[in-house]
């Protein structure tokens, strides 16, 4: 089961930071202003890299070593999809795009 989870989650890494960087022309502008740092900075780190490596390490060792790391883990990956949620809605109104 936790494998599964940090599976998922590396995959979903790998897709934000291609959709971040692959952006049709060029990087979105969300990606580099005020709520940029947001991303970079809390949500990236907090929401996404922190729990992978936490559901890695509940998976890989000893569960009794790190007794709490996946309910840690899912919790921060709860708390990171909310952010990101806000971060797409709000930073995606925050810049106006000419057409």
């Amino acid at each position: 089961m936790l494998r599964t989870g940090a599976l998922a989650l590396a995959f979903e890494v790998i897709l934000l930071i291609a959709m971040a960087l692959l952006g049709i022309g060029s990087v979105s502008p969300i990606y580099l202003g005020g709520w940029g740092v947001l991303f970079w900075i809390v949500i990236l780190p907090f929401g996404f890299v922190l729990p992978l490596v936490l559901l890695l390490m509940a998976e890989f060792r000893n569960r009794e070593l790190i007794r709490n790391a996946s309910v840690v883990g899912a919790a921060l990956v709860l708390f990171g999809g909310i952010l990101l949620r806000l971060f797409e809605v709000f930073g995606g109104q925050a810049y106006y795009v000419p057409y």
